[in-house]
């Protein structure tokens, strides 16, 4: 019994006890309901705070910025929305195959070397552009440059991708930036520049001629109606003209930079070329063959030809001496550029890196260097970064190029004197240095340097005063905590760093920067230095000598006294003022001369060009004589030489229906016209005019007496045995001396051998063929 009972006793506790445990999980799961719901609502209203916290940051940010001058909101909007958004392609079956670039025959730098004082001129330039705009709010707002962030979010495969992106994220809002300097007066003379930048890819018409003739061939109607010399016909003065060819250094066939930064001085009329100069030339390389690790490691400072070209060492490291290889070659070839066309400043870039480079003119053979990282420097500078986007340090570099002129056509001959060429085959040195690390592991990391941010440096610009008070945006004006700046006693902002050192220009008024210590050189030997600003006075502004004037100076014909020049013709010649002072023969030996002696007294570009050749204003110095000559490439030697042989055919009616014809001559020195464009033959004419589609509504012709002019010009060269080929407006001139149209440009024409008696009958048709067409050009071209 009793047993019993203690039995039923214990199942009633177990009873209880399991209900107060069921109770007591009930409890807890009530309990962990309530937390989960809490924390539920916490991380909700967590959510929520950050979001209000995030709509309020990016309020306060979007009214900071628009509280800053656009100059710096602009520029920073750039960087985030833009430059930052770029990335490498790293997959190899998506990036283009091939070579770096291929340095053989270029110009090759003896001494690579580091640029110490570029920062110190960008920040001067900065603080020159802060202090000239202040807080003038002229620029594009920041908020609209995310509208186009989503064109630079492809990844970068080829230099092709690398020059749209630099294109979208950093040359445009330089160009708005200093198009807004050019169009006023004012901060365009306070900044020291001239006129507003624009990026090319193409230059000038003739620059594609320097990729080979376009290989028509044209020449006398032959027997059985095709093209063929003349031989028969050729004049002793002509022959005169078939010297050798001069020479010119190393080809610049196909050989162009990937886009050239030019300074237009006209705003108004961007199809105006007189006064266009090169600034600086840019070259890309993709990301995936020039790396920022070849960047680091491979640019420092060296002798190009005994460590890289032709190196000393017989087995150097293998991922340093590739990159001092690869760096080498990608910077020679933007030094040839910059040799050929007479540049102070140029740079290359990667996207992701930027290598800003410099000649030392006294000394050539020097190329200074400065490695520009900006989405490090950016991140590595705090508020100061704002002047390590990529478009503040384009912007300040274009700045620079802008105050300098390209070196005379003397300086740069004479710089090519001492310098060597790059005679490599660079494909093979990338397929060489492929076969050498086949199956080894080359990590880069162990031997990269990390990126370049000059931590050490204090970013801020120097401040300027302008009209006697601190004139930089508010977010960088003295006592501005991101300006790391001190005040000294007297007030005045001094350029003190940090540190309490003291670098940079003196505080004050605005003064272009200038590089110290790479003037403009002589060496013994050479030719002497002209000024790289072109020709005397006279040169530049002696009116052309008439018709008359050059055509009695070829014929022997007495001094014409009508010639504008004829006063000076007379002062520099004999005592007979009837006379010339020197007779053609002497007159083209002087001119030689001249020419041999310098390309820039006497000498200056007219920008009219066509497809084969571009116009100079031309001055005989010693005597006055001013003319035009026709420069070209030497690939288009032979169509001059046609010319010069059809002006000879058409000697009587030279000096009225067509130019009279001077000579010509195979320059000793290569002309440097245009980038990758040598000029080595000219054409020597008198002056015809302007073209007459120009002119010919101001002069109120009369349609049919224009007609009564050309169409009987055109049969008269006809009858003397020259078919022009090329009747169009653009040849067709009008001179205001003889009142008369001019037919110019001659490259073109074929002859007609007029003395055989029995021409061939395919001959006969072609010859009437084509001189039906030339008067039928004739007939319609005024019209139009």
């Amino acid at each position: 019994m009793d047993g019993r009972f203690e039995e039923a006793e214990e199942l009633r506790r177990q009873l209880r006890q399991a209900k107060r445990d069921r109770q007591e999980a009930e409890e807890r799961a009530e309990r962990a309901e309530r937390h989960i719901e809490q924390e539920k609502v916490q991380r909700q209203k967590a959510r929520e705070e950050a979001k209000e916290a995030k709509r309020v940051a990016e309020k306060e940010r979007t009214q900071r910025q628009d509280a800053e001058p656009d100059i710096v909101g602009n520029r920073n909007a750039c960087q985030e929305h833009l430059y930052d958004k770029f990335s490498a392609e790293t997959n190899k079956a998506l990036t283009s195959k091939g070579g770096l670039t291929d340095p053989a025959h270029k110009w090759c730098p003896t001494k690579l070397l580091p640029w110490s004082d570029f920062l110190d001129l960008q920040k001067t330039v900065l603080g020159e552009i802060y202090a000239a705009f202040g807080d003038e709010r002229t620029f594009p707002a920041a908020k609209e440059v995310p509208a186009v962030a989503k064109v630079v979010r492809r990844r970068v495969a080829n230099e092709a991708d690398v020059l749209l992106v630099q294109y979208i994220a950093v040359q445009h809002p330089v160009s708005v930036i200093i198009e807004e300097v050019a169009a006023r007066p004012s901060i365009k003379a306070e900044l020291g520049i001239s006129s507003r930048v624009v990026f090319e890819n193409q230059i000038t018409a003739i620059s594609e001629l320097a990729d080979g003739a376009d290989g028509r061939r044209d020449g006398e109607i032959a027997e059985d109606g095709q093209g063929s010399e003349d031989k028969d016909n050729e004049d002793d003065d002509e022959k005169n003209n078939e010297a050798m060819a001069p020479k010119i250094g190393p080809s610049c066939a196909r050989a162009r930079p990937d886009q050239v930064a030019v300074y237009w001085p006209d705003l108004k009329d961007p199809d105006n070329l007189e006064g266009r100069a090169i600034a600086f030339v840019v070259e890309y390389k993709a990301p995936h063959k020039l790396t920022v690790a070849h960047l680091r490691l491979g640019l420092r400072e060296m002798d190009i030809r005994t460590e890289v070209v032709v190196p000393i060492t017989s087995n150097p490291e293998h991922f340093q001496y590739d990159s001092e290889r690869l760096v080498a070659a990608a910077v020679t070839q933007t030094y040839h550029y910059m040799i050929e066309n007479g540049l102070e400043y140029s740079y290359l870039s990667t996207g992701e890196a930027f290598v800003f480079l410099k000649i030392d003119w006294s000394n050539p053979g020097n190329l200074f260097f400065h490695l520009a990282e900006p989405r490090a420097e950016v991140a590595a500078h705090g508020a100061n970064g704002r002047h390590c986007t990529a478009v503040s340090q384009v912007l300040a570099f274009a700045l620079l190029a802008l105050r300098t002129g390209q070196k005379s056509q003397t300086i740069r001959n004479n710089a090519t004197r001492d310098l060597k060429t790059w005679a490599v085959d660079y494909d093979l040195m990338i397929q060489t240095i492929a076969e050498e690390r086949e199956g080894k592991s080359v990590t880069p990391s162990v031997y990269t340097p990390s990126p370049k941010t000059y931590t050490n440096v204090d970013r801020s610009p120097y401040v300027f005063l302008k009209n006697g008070r601190a004139a930089l945006p508010k977010t960088c004006r003295p006592g501005a905590d991101n300006c790391g700046r001190k005040r000294t006693p007297d007030g005045d902002d001094d350029d003190v760093t940090t540190d309490g050192s003291t670098n940079g220009p003196t505080i004050g008024t605005q003064t272009p920067v200038r590089s110290h210590g790479h003037g403009r050189g002589q060496k013994s030997g050479t030719a002497p230095a002209r000024s790289s600003h072109g020709p005397p006075a006279r040169s530049q502004s002696s009116p052309y000598c008439t018709q008359q004037c050059l055509l009695g100076l070829v014929c022997g014909f007495p001094l014409d006294s009508r010639c504008p020049n004829a006063a000076f013709h007379r002062r520099h010649g004999s005592s007979d003022s009837r006379h010339h002072p020197v007779d053609h023969k002497t007159w083209q030996r002087r001119l030689e001369e001249q020419l041999d002696q310098s390309l820039d007294d006497g000498i200056k570009p007219l920008w009219k060009q066509g497809a084969r050749g571009v116009l100079f204003r031309v001055t005989l110095l010693e005597y006055g004589y001013t003319f035009v000559a026709k420069g070209t490439t030497p690939e288009a030697v032979e169509y001059l030489r046609r010319e010069a042989k059809m002006y000879g055919r058409l000697r009587t009616l030279q000096g009225s229906g067509i130019p009279v014809f001077l000579g010509a001559v195979d320059l000793k020195w290569p002309y440097r016209y245009d980038i990758g464009v040598r000029l080595v033959h000219m054409l020597f004419l008198s002056w015809g005019g302007e073209s007459i589609l120009d002119r010919k509504e101001a002069l109120g012709l009369d349609q049919a007496a224009l007609d009564r002019q050309l169409l009987p010009l055109v049969q008269n060269m006809h009858r003397l045995g020259v078919i022009h080929m090329d009747v169009r407006g653009p040849n067709i001139l009008w001179c205001e001396e003889t009142g008369k149209i001019m037919l110019v440009d001659f490259e073109r024409a074929i002859t007609v051998a007029s003395r055989r008696r029995n021409p061939h009958p395919l001959r006969a048709q072609a010859v009437q063929r084509f001189m039906q067409e030339d008067l039928g050009y004739a007939q319609i071209v005024l019209r139009t």
